[in-house]
């Protein structure tokens, strides 16, 4: 008799826990992510999850607000990933950074294909981050000189 009532108590202390910790812990990661909306010169425009059959990818669209700070969209890059590197929502991750909020448009492909062949719309774009493959062991970074159309790609494997 005296276990049971030990066990209930146990019980009840770890579900009173629960009870105080699990809201605590849900706002200091909506705050991480809130963070994350304004990094540096880049700011989070919108986001979008993209199905395509059984895939969904999570994309993300940032502006540069001045100047390209590369060390800045590391960092931010490297947060990205460790957030989203153990999703079981999301297949892929992608940011891609424009140059204006006027100019920020969805590529009428998947964004898999990174805008494929739409130049008006990669003159825009000044660098993708993508995050992917099994158990999300890519993570690489192409940044451009002076757009996604008229330069070539710089990589950085974001580790």
């Amino acid at each position: 008799m005296e276990r049971k009532k030990i066990n209930l108590i146990i019980i009840g202390v770890a579900v009173l826990l629960m009870a105080i910790a699990f809201p605590i812990l849900s706002f200091m990661g909506k705050k991480s992510v809130t963070d994350l909306n304004n990094y540096g010169v880049f700011s989070l425009y919108a986001s979008d999850n993209e199905r395509n059959d059984s895939i969904t990818n999570r994309v993300e669209y940032y502006i540069c607000n001045g100047d390209f700070d590369l060390d800045k969209l590391i960092e931010l890059c490297k947060k990205k990933k460790k957030l989203y590197k153990n999703s079981t929502t999301f297949s892929g991750y992608y940011l891609v950074v424009f140059n204006d909020a006027n100019n920020v448009i969805q590529s009428k492909y998947p964004i898999s294909a990174m805008y494929g062949g739409e130049l008006d719309k990669l003159r825009n774009i000044l660098a993708f981050y993508t995050l992917g493959g099994t158990r999300r062991n890519f993570s690489q970074l192409n940044y451009y000189e002076k757009n996604a159309a008229d330069s070539v790609a710089k990589r950085i494997e974001i580790k």
